[in-house]
């Protein structure tokens, strides 16, 4: 089997856990074997992106974490997760700003990629939280709080688009039901001058 090339190179996993990774990182996860744990988590996502960008978490028999990118320790989830705090804060700035039912559906297209890559990595965290102890309680529990807000605002967005539709809906039929007046009023305006011409 091929060794992932999205491990950095210098990582000397256990074989088991190279060999349960794979050649791609696939799905968010926890891989533990030989007292090594090995966290998949991915990069927030671009939309319309079908591939994930992949950061991984290590951490050693000894108990020392390393991480794929920036820097190393724990710090660097910290940053991870503080990546997607700006983007679900710039969500919700695109929320407050949204004024129309197209505004709405394309924050939706973007809300939902975020969604299921933050719904997922709350997930691992959790289940590495369980493997790991205490150490990853804060990082669990904000991307548990980031999930539950990223699933609020999604909710609040489908509702003001389906708010902007009925709205947009009850503005048609009101315009329909103006020109039905008017055109009653033209036909009997019509017929009350041809029976005077009569």
């Amino acid at each position: 089997m091929t060794r992932n090339v999205e491990l950095p190179p210098g990582w000397k996993l256990p074989e088991e856990i190279v060999r349960r990774l794979g050649s791609s990182s696939g799905r968010q996860r926890v891989i533990s074997e030989n007292d090594n744990i090995l966290i998949v988590l991915h990069k927030p996502p671009l939309k319309h992106e079908s591939h994930r960008e992949s950061v991984f978490l290590w951490r050693n028999e000894k108990g020392i974490w390393d991480v794929s990118e920036r820097g190393g320790g724990l710090n660097s989830l910290d940053d991870f997760l503080e990546n997607y705090v700006r983007i679900e804060e710039a969500l919700g700035d695109g929320y407050e700003k949204a004024a129309n039912a197209s505004d709405f559906f394309e924050l939706l297209e973007k809300i939902a990629p975020v969604q299921r890559a933050v719904k997922n990595m709350s997930e691992t965290l959790q289940e590495a939280r369980q493997v790991v102890g205490e150490e990853l309680v804060d990082h669990r529990n904000k991307a548990e709080e980031l999930h539950r807000n990223i699933e609020l605002l999604y909710i609040d967005c489908k509702n003001g688009l389906d708010y902007a539709i009925a709205k947009k809906t009850e503005e048609q039929s009101e315009m329909q039901r103006q020109a039905l007046a008017a055109g009653h009023r033209l036909k009997s305006s019509w017929l009350y001058f041809y029976l005077l011409q009569q």
